[in-house]
């Protein structure tokens, strides 16, 4: 006895479950990617804070008065007036 023929477009119970969990994985591997990329940018945050509080302590320590921080720049230069 011969089972019903399988339409090509349809994957099989196997195949089905193997798509599912190699979708579940994907989604593992990216979510974690996305936490180490945000514990990265933070711990480069953290770095470039205390280099620059070093900085600061070592012109205090010459006698030099330290810079302002430079002002963020503005990528929407069109804002309702001119310059």
């Amino acid at each position: 006895m011969v089972g019903p023929a399988r339409r090509p477009d349809r994957p099989g119970p196997r195949q089905g479950l193997a798509r599912r969990r190699a979708r579940k994985a994907l989604a593992g591997g990216l979510s974690g990617g996305i936490v180490a990329s945000r514990w990265l940018s933070s711990a480069a945050e953290e770095a470039r804070l205390r280099a620059g509080d070093m900085l600061g302590e070592a012109r205090t320590s010459l006698g030099e008065e330290a810079p302002p921080p430079p002002r963020p720049r503005s990528t929407d230069d069109d804002h309702g007036h001119e310059h």
